[in-house]
């Protein structure tokens, strides 16, 4: 039987005023005070039914107003109303 984890770590610091985030992909949405939606990458590796959890913690700069957002990857897998995966490149960014 396959199984399937989503795996999501995260820690602020205040003293810095970061988030290191450690994930498996899809990376984490943030969502910045002004509007504009980071997605940071860090390389890592999807885990497998026999495949090691490899992955890297990205430091993320969060401002007064910004949001950070962990999901799995069944966000951008949803379909929109005309039937299109929302993906990465413009479904998700509105969503947000």
């Amino acid at each position: 039987m396959f199984k399937a984890y989503t795996v999501r770590s995260a820690r602020y610091d205040m003293w810095c005023g970061c988030v290191s985030v450690m994930f498996d992909p899809p990376p984490p949405a943030v969502v910045r005070a002004g509007g504009s939606v980071d997605f940071p990458y860090g390389g890592g590796m999807v885990m497998g039914v026999r495949s090691p959890l490899r992955t890297k913690a990205v430091s993320v700069p969060l401002h007064v107003g910004d949001r950070l957002f962990l999901y799995t990857d069944g966000l951008p897998e949803t379909r929109n109303e005309k039937g299109a995966m929302m993906g990465f490149d413009g479904g998700l960014v509105e969503m947000f």
